[in-house]
């Protein structure tokens, strides 16, 4: 079966008009998110799971971005990949936690 990437070349080599991606980890879901909700990006936490789609795409749209270790990504995986969350959680539970300490 193909996937996206290929999907998106046979459509654009169709059409002759290159595809505008709104998906992860591309700034325009999280500004249309941003839209919805009333909130400026300075304002605003992202939690995501992956490095790469969440936390990357957070951070392309300005906005904060606290990393949770319940998907693919490792604790080791945030010191080699380049892309820095403000913060790192083990799950959401962790998070409610220091959240609650901190106030």
């Amino acid at each position: 079966m193909p996937g996206a990437g290929s999907i998106l070349a046979a459509l654009e080599a169709a059409t002759g008009t290159a595809p505008t991606i709104i998906g992860k980890p591309q700034p325009a879901m999280f500004e249309a998110a941003l839209g919805v909700l009333g909130t400026a990006a300075a304002r605003t936490l992202m939690l995501g799971d992956r490095l790469a789609t969440d936390i990357a795409g957070a951070r392309r749209a300005g906005l904060k971005a606290a990393l949770l270790l319940t998907g693919v990504t490792t604790a080791a995986d945030v010191a080699t990949a380049g892309i820095s969350p403000d913060a790192v959680f083990a799950d959401l539970p962790a998070l409610l936690t220091a959240w609650r300490l901190a106030r």
